[in-house]
């Protein structure tokens, strides 16, 4: 039982607060995906320099960027101000971009799809909101809803 209460309680130190800004929730997400699509490049033979590289710039993106990519983002997917140096400060200090293990791994898995999600429905304002938070969010959900809607020649939805 002492393994189980340690698991837990890495566990949560690895989640984002709920509160968390969205443009940090949205950098860790896009730093995330470009550590996924070094280790697919690296094992499709792109160089172990121009994909450690990559980690590298996700990693930084993941823990510095939010601020940066706040500015760019388009106004669709952007709520409030830019994010605090204080909370990104925090949230640098949480989960895998500071203590990897799987648990962070999992949990930053969920935070990816979770902002997938809010991109894909347009900051939760487009016809595919209702459908896509009914329900536990996943990769195949995802792609699924999307992807019928493109197929309907769907494009932009409101």
């Amino acid at each position: 039982s002492r393994g189980a209460g340690a698991s837990s309680r890495s566990a949560a130190a690895a989640t984002l607060p709920s509160a968390t800004h969205r443009s940090i929730k949205l950098a860790r997400a896009l730093g995330f995906a470009g550590c996924g699509l070094a280790v697919l490049l690296l094992l499709l033979g792109l160089s172990f320099r121009a994909c450690g590289l990559l980690v590298l710039g996700s990693i930084l993106l993941a823990r510095g960027g939010p601020k940066v990519l706040h500015g760019v983002l388009p106004a669709t997917l952007v709520e409030g101000g830019p994010p605090e140096m204080a909370e990104m400060t925090r949230c640098s200090q949480i989960g895998l971009w500071a203590s990897p293990s799987w648990d962070a791994l999992s949990a930053e898995y969920e935070s990816a799809l979770e902002s997938l999600a809010y991109a894909c429905t347009y900051g939760k304002k487009n016809c595919l909101t209702q459908d896509m938070y009914s329900g536990e969010l996943s990769l195949g959900k995802i792609a699924g809803l999307v992807g019928g809607k493109l197929r309907e020649g769907v494009v932009k939805c409101d």
